[in-house]
């Protein structure tokens, strides 16, 4: 399975030293060298005496991806894993939040959950497309190819590994990692492609493959072994090339027994093993497992001994030796008491993981809903309303359609609050946002408190007719409050102004110079209104200035 590896963190905004420190840690990590580990913990330190949230879960995160490469320590993998999930999440660093899901997703597909590895990966790749990083996007699409080919959907599973490809050549990066996780795609997609009996598609992706490996940076891939030669084994057999047979097969045997890690490929050999005894070449079947049994065993990965297990069955089955058989059937038996065991380690990492993540998100949408809502009416507050104003005139602009802001605000509001007191001022304004929230809602319109007596609406592809009417709906429904004002000019009762600007916006024009010609109407409408006792209370200016 893939585990993207490249680094999209700006170092750049760190010390000289930090920044060094950070490469020679991605220089380790390169060269597959364990003294990663201690570069990593003065990193550590670092961070933590910074209190740098984001280079503490970036720290995390690169310490659980060289656990996962060196030690095959789950417990100490998954700590690590959460604490990067949680800053990572804190810091909205998305980018290394995909890597650490698609990690948890790897993990609950190494011991056989396929169903939490699905829905990590599938996380991950909403994220990634959420980003738009068709890079990421085609690294995570081949981990959910490989949960469906364990589930037995070949077509399936072809359709995410095609599509992986594809994404990640859109998203083609320069660099060893990329061309690594091409030559993966295309062998994984060959290699389903003979289970579907494809084999011309097979042959195809295996061409692929060669183009990519005259490329330099392929040649330099020394971190990890690519099986291709299982590939090229399972068309020389199919086809009859004895002399290409015995050529991928020491190929093959070449590659088990210089692996890195074998766990990272037993998915793989179990596919090539059952290939093998299909076709009757048992005695390249014991050979690797002879090779493989000793480092299966004496790690900690119950379904890797599982699988190990599983290709022993089917070779006994073959040679029609039930003793060995039953043997092997009791050996996975056992495994299986002890995966129940570790399976529910993973569904309680999952379950706890699940939950930290809904409640931070919880607590970062009630921060942004604190940040972006006026306190006391409880309406968008300036800071919202400009932020959506920057996306409805775009939008406008675009699609050539108009765009209107009304200023509005309450008349002689300074004499209400100076007669009644700033309390019953807060009052008044809580009714006043009440009531242009329920019409706003009602008429599909963005309201927001500009400030002090202030609001602020955005009409969007809407006519002065259509914005007039609003006008006069929302004029009556505040005189229809009924608030005793007795300073005020009509009745006695709270009553507000209106200033409109509604246009299409083209050429050089900004937002901002409707915000001056509405408050401009809105000056008009005062002026009016106090000078000639006109109680219009709105005015639209239809064009702006040019």
């Amino acid at each position: 399975m893939k585990s993207y590896k490249d680094v999209f963190m700006d170092i750049n905004n760190y010390s000289k030293d930090i920044q060094d420190l950070i490469n020679k840690m991605l220089k380790q990590k390169g060269l597959v060298t364990p003294d990663i580990f201690e570069t990593l913990t003065t990193l550590m330190k670092i961070a933590e005496e910074m209190e740098d949230e984001n280079l503490i879960g970036y720290t995390h995160y690169h310490i659980a991806d060289s656990l996962y490469a060196f030690e095959i320590d789950y417990g100490r993998f998954r700590a690590h894993l959460a604490k990067a999930i949680n800053y990572l999440q804190m810091c909205g660093d998305d980018e290394n939040l995909v890597r650490a899901y698609n990690y948890v997703g790897i993990d609950a597909n190494n011991n056989g959950l396929f169903d939490v590895a699905y829905y990590h990966f599938k996380n991950a790749l909403d994220l990634a497309e959420s980003i738009n990083s068709p890079y990421l996007q085609g690294v995570v699409s081949d981990n959910i190819g490989q949960v469906f080919a364990r589930f037995g959907d070949h077509q399936k599973a072809i359709e995410y590994v095609h599509t992986s490809n594809e994404l990640q050549l859109e998203g083609a990066c320069d660099d060893t990692y990329f061309y690594q996780n091409m030559v993966n795609g295309y062998f994984s997609e060959g290699v389903l492609n003979i289970l579907l009996g494809n084999i011309k598609e097979a042959k195809r992706l295996d061409n692929e493959i060669r183009k990519l490996e005259k490329n330099e940076a392929v040649a330099d891939i020394s971190t990890v072994v690519i099986p291709v030669s299982f590939l090229r084994l399972q068309l020389a057999i199919i086809e009859g090339q004895e002399d290409l047979v015995e050529k991928y097969s020491e190929a093959s045997m070449d590659m088990i027994n210089h692996a890195h890690r074998i766990f990272d490929y037993i998915t793989d050999i179990k596919d090539l093993c059952l290939f093998l005894i299909k076709y009757n070449r048992l005695e390249l079947v014991r050979k690797i497992l002879d090779t493989i049994t000793e480092p299966i065993e004496n790690n900690n990965i119950i379904e890797m001994r599982r699988h190990l297990a599983n290709i022993e069955v089917a070779y006994y089955e073959k040679l029609g030796n039930e003793e060995q058989v039953v043997k092997y059937l009791k050996v996975l038996h056992d495994l299986s008491k002890l995966h129940e065991k570790e399976q529910f380690k993973i569904y309680e990492f999952s379950i706890d993981l699940i939950n930290s993540m809904h409640d931070l998100r919880k607590e970062k949408e009630l921060l942004q809903n604190q940040a972006e809502t006026d306190m006391l009416t409880g309406i968008a507050n300036r800071a919202k309303m400009e932020q959506y104003i920057d996306y409805a005139f775009e939008n406008a602009y675009r699609h050539k359609h108009n765009f209107a802001i009304e200023m509005l605000d309450i008349d002689r509001f300074k004499e209400y609050n100076d007669t009644y007191g700033h309390h019953a001022g807060d009052v008044v304004l809580v009714k006043v946002a009440n009531r242009l929230a329920k019409l706003a809602r009602e008429e599909k319109v963005n309201v927001a408190r500009y400030g002090g007596d202030e609001f602020v609406i955005i009409f969007e592809n809407k006519s002065d007719e259509e914005i007039s009417k609003f006008c006069n709906k929302l004029k009556k429904a505040i005189y229809d409050l009924n608030i005793y004002h007795e300073k005020a000019i009509q009745d006695n009762r709270i009553t507000v102004s209106q200033g409109i600007c509604n246009d299409i916006p083209v050429g050089k024009a900004k937002s901002w110079e409707f915000f001056v010609e509405a408050d401009k109407a809105l000056y008009e409408v005062k002026k009016n209104y106090f000078s000639n006792n006109d109680t219009s209370q709105s005015h639209i200016i239809t064009h702006l200035s040019k």
